[in-house]
């Protein structure tokens, strides 16, 4: 174990045990204290990755129940959680299409419909991550797909290492297949967890339709601001290998063949998978049994095996999210959310807050944690208690909230912040091909743009009574 570790690990013992048994804070019950010192004891051995982040989240939930801070039925009921569920089977549609190749094939299908220039292969690369985000709910698969073929379309185009095209173009994929993937909650564990942490009548209220239509005005604004970004950054002073570029993204087209029989079967479970959570409110079938009853299909079609997709489903994500769902529900049967709830009263009560500096406020609290809170996930449990009594006493949807919260979180300044950037950094051959450095100033130019989309995402949410 290293040094830090062994330092958080000390720290978050001796600071959880000391929050534990201080005397109650007015408002707090002991039973309060108890769960907070647990929680923050928690957070530190997450910052200083002291053991695998699902192991600690699981012990925390072990913990809460044998100091009966809690009881089993309430910390674990996460498992029964609809969102644990759509995990599940959106991990095995996840699986049978990277196995089988068709979103190989979509990608370089919509890539080639754009003009072979910097303009155009950018463009080109956000509209394919954005088509392709509501299939395919694992943001690691499609980095893993997707950013091979960003770099290999900046070998085509002449780029040298290094070069400003070459960021671009990183860029470029990158937000195209994590930053826009927070318009569709199918496309981003993050986002099924941030839906998943809702009331069940949110969860109702915020389909798959419904949180598209939301976070529409942001998703444009963040789009068309990116891009933007991506020229006035990146844009080489002039253009090479236009006609190559077009060239191998024909080829790789070619060498793929037609579709093979195991395509045709994952795109037709796929389309109308993402059919049914589109229209979800009309027949009524949940979207976690949508989900679950395609990765069954796709093994009794011969897609994948049975223990193709065992594989293909990560087991210690669902463990960590069937504890931190819960998180909320502990939080208010031990009296923490009315504590915060009075707190915040006077600053945010109905009438007192303004929506544009307290959105704002969220964000550059969110920006400036991440520093600190390096794992995504760790993050949102923190934020959304947080901002979930916010919500009441403001009058806002716990959606606007949460929406805010989460895509503040997916910032990439320093390497250590995203997963999805380290994962992209290395398949765009690391700091041979890239400058960490030249990446980092999109993600500052996103901090930017993000709250300039939430800003005047206000009026739209105002318009469909969620503020």
């Amino acid at each position: 174990m290293t040094n830090k570790k062994k330092i958080f690990g000390i720290a978050g013992v001796v600071i959880g045990v000391l929050i534990a048994l201080l005397p109650p804070l007015p408002g707090l019950t002991a039973l309060s204290m108890r769960c907070l010192g647990i929680f923050v004891g928690t957070v530190l051995f997450w910052i200083g990755d002291v053991y695998p982040f699902f192991l600690t989240t699981l012990a925390m939930g072990v913990l809460m129940v044998i100091t009966k801070t809690t009881s089993f039925n309430t910390v674990f009921a996460g498992y029964s959680n609809s969102m644990v569920w759509f995990m599940l089977g959106a991990m095995g549609i996840a699986g049978a299409l990277t196995k089988s190749g068709l979103m190989k094939r979509l990608s370089y299908s919509i890539m080639r419909l754009f003009s072979p220039t910097f303009l155009g292969q950018t463009i080109g690369l956000n509209i394919s991550g954005l088509i392709i985000n509501p299939l395919i709910p694992s943001v690691t698969a499609k980095t893993a797909m997707v950013m091979p073929i960003a770099e290999a379309i900046s070998n085509g185009m002449g780029y040298e290492k290094k070069s400003k095209g070459r960021h671009g173009l990183f860029g470029a994929a990158f937000v195209g297949i994590t930053i826009t993937s927070h318009a569709f909650y199918s496309s981003n564990f993050h986002c099924i967890y941030v839906r998943g942490m809702l009331s069940e009548e949110l969860q109702a209220q915020f389909g798959f339709a419904q949180w598209f239509l939301a976070s529409l005005p942001w998703l444009l604004i963040v789009m068309i601001g990116m891009e933007l970004a991506t020229l006035l950054l990146y844009k080489p002073a002039k253009t090479t290998g236009t006609v190559k570029s077009k060239e191998f993204v024909l080829e790789e087209l070619k060498k793929m063949g037609p579709m093979s029989k195991d395509e045709k079967i994952s795109g037709l479970i796929l389309l109308v998978s993402v059919a049914l959570w589109a229209t979800e409110k009309l027949h009524g079938i949940p979207s976690h049994m949508v989900a679950v009853t395609a990765a069954i299909l796709l093994v009794y079609t011969g897609v994948l095996s049975a223990n193709e997709l065992v594989s293909s489903i990560n087991w210690s994500m669902l463990v960590l999210c069937g504890v931190l769902i819960t998180l909320g529900n502990v939080f208010a049967e031990v009296g923490i959310n009315d504590y915060i709830a009075k707190l915040v009263s006077p600053m945010f009560g109905s009438g007192n807050s303004n929506p544009f500096i307290l959105l704002t406020v969220i964000s550059v609290i969110v920006y400036l944690m991440r520093f600190i809170v390096t794992a995504q996930m760790a993050s949102l449990p923190i934020i959304f208690g947080a901002i979930s009594p916010i919500a009441v006493v403001a009058g806002i949807n716990p959606w606007v909230l949460a929406f805010t919260g989460l895509t503040a979180t997916a910032t990439w300044t320093v390497l250590f912040q995203n997963t999805f950037a380290i994962q992209g950094f290395a398949a765009f051959g690391g700091d041979e091909g890239v400058k960490y450095g030249e990446i980092a100033k999109h993600s500052i130019c996103y901090m930017l743009v993000n709250i300039i989309g939430i800003l005047g995402s206000i009026p739209f949410w105002k318009i469909m009574g969620l503020m």
